[in-house]
């Protein structure tokens, strides 16, 4: 498990160089498993694929169907209810099983913490700031945002758009995107 930090950082950076695909309606389930969960496990150390044999009651992993009813909501909601706290988010995930002082975060407290590194000694007119908490919603629900999102995403392009919250922010919303999608990363 000692090159356990390099394979998960390989996996983070295979994600985010592939974050469209991964976010298109044809990327399925098993096709994330087998590129990116699995090898996450192998890399803990895990027999993902039961090399040594072991009887079903004795697997590392046992592979089942998902019921029908395990939807991301249901399963926030049970873990909510379970510790008292929203599931964390995946690179808080990722971050926390390649180094354990890494603390994991719920989407909404890694976005608030984007925010509070990316905005301070900014000053924003009363539409900028409609707008960012616009892209703040947009963010915790997705943990990025790009600028198709804002000509797809309904809240965005009900707004006006990319062309609309552009000039809003002077041309500077890419910069601005950027930063938060970074940070947000961070």
């Amino acid at each position: 498990m000692s090159g356990a930090p390099d394979t998960v950082g390989k996996l983070v950076d295979r994600f985010e160089r592939n974050r469209e695909a991964y976010r298109s309606g044809r990327y399925n389930e098993t096709q994330l498993r087998v590129e990116l969960i699995d090898p996450f496990f192998l890399a803990l150390g895990w027999d993902v694929h039961n090399a040594a044999g072991y009887a079903e009651a004795y697997k590392d992993v046992v592979h089942k169907d998902a019921p029908e009813h395990f939807t991301l909501s249901t399963l926030q909601k049970a873990h909510e209810a379970r510790y008292r706290k929203a599931l964390v988010d995946v690179i808080s995930t990722v971050k926390h099983v390649a180094d354990e002082q890494q603390p994991l975060l719920t989407a909404e407290e890694r976005v608030r913490r984007a925010f509070e590194a990316v905005t301070p000694g900014r000053t924003f007119t009363t539409e900028q700031e409609q707008w960012l908490e616009r892209i703040r919603s947009h963010l915790i629900a997705n943990l990025t945002i790009d600028r198709d999102d804002f000509d797809y995403v309904p809240v965005l392009q009900q707004a006006g758009g990319w062309g609309r919250a552009s000039n809003v922010f002077g041309g500077q919303l890419a910069e601005v995107i950027g930063q938060l999608n970074q940070a947000v990363a961070a």
